[in-house]
């Protein structure tokens, strides 16, 4: 879906926090903003898993997507590890 520009004004401690909270989880602010909208909204959020095992390696490697935060990166890598440990291949 296109993305459309907005101007919003926020309170200077609103933004420093907000600007703060998504370098902490390495997104930009306007993915961090959109998604904090769609999750109060009770839009879906995207719930794909991307999982790279090269041919020849048993070992399944997560990809980190854009502005995935930190949890939901480890959330992944968590089923990483799973899979490798039960269908093959040593994730560490």
């Amino acid at each position: 879906m296109p993305k459309r520009t907005v101007t919003l004004e926020l309170n200077d401690d609103v933004l420093r926090a907000a600007r703060r909270q998504a370098l902490e989880e390495t997104r930009q602010l306007a993915d961090y903003i959109e998604e904090l909208i769609k999750r109060d909204l009770g839009l879906p959020l995207s719930e794909d898993i991307s999982v790279i095992n090269a041919a020849g390696v048993d070992q399944f490697v997560p990809e980190r997507e854009v502005g995935e935060t930190r949890s939901e990166y480890k959330k992944r890598k968590d089923i990483a590890d799973y899979m490798s440990e039960h269908l093959g291949g040593d994730n560490s």
